[in-house]
């Protein structure tokens, strides 16, 4: 699929980066196994990756999102759900979203995208990365596109 055609536009060229884990994730190339097998083990075999920044893909100011990355972390500890920082960052490093991967069922963290109206969610399945649609209408999309 050319990411050009894609409704999900250039988020499978995403970069995830870890900073607790010290790893850099370029989703337009495959998860080799050593990086899965450190991400199950800091995270459990399934979890989310869930921004509450720039909300339905509308540009706020960095202040803005720094609200609304605090809120998404309240979110989460009034809920009790276990987190690490989790940024998305354009190739170019242009543009990064402050995120987190949540340990939390699918459905779990489609909600708390929906919440703060987010298209979508990254989601590790245990092997690799998926997009998963929340308020857009399209397909989940395995990654590498």
């Amino acid at each position: 699929m050319d990411v050009n055609d894609s409704p999900w536009g250039c988020y499978p060229e995403t970069i995830l980066l870890f900073p607790e884990l010290q790893l850099r994730i370029d989703l337009r190339d495959p998860l080799g196994a050593e990086t899965a097998t450190l991400l199950r083990g800091a995270l459990g075999d399934t979890f989310a990756v869930v921004t509450a920044d720039y909300p339905n893909g509308m540009e706020l100011t960095d202040s803005e999102n720094e609200v609304r990355f605090d809120q998404l972390r309240e979110y989460l500890n009034e809920r009790d759900l276990q987190y690490i920082r989790a940024d998305g960052v354009s190739t170019d490093d242009a543009h990064c979203e402050r995120g987190v991967a949540v340990i939390a069922e699918q459905g779990l963290a489609c909600e708390i995208a929906t919440h703060f109206n987010q298209l979508g969610i990254f989601w590790f399945d245990g092997d690799g990365f998926w997009l998963v649609p929340v308020i857009r209408q399209s397909e989940a999309v395995r990654l590498p596109v």
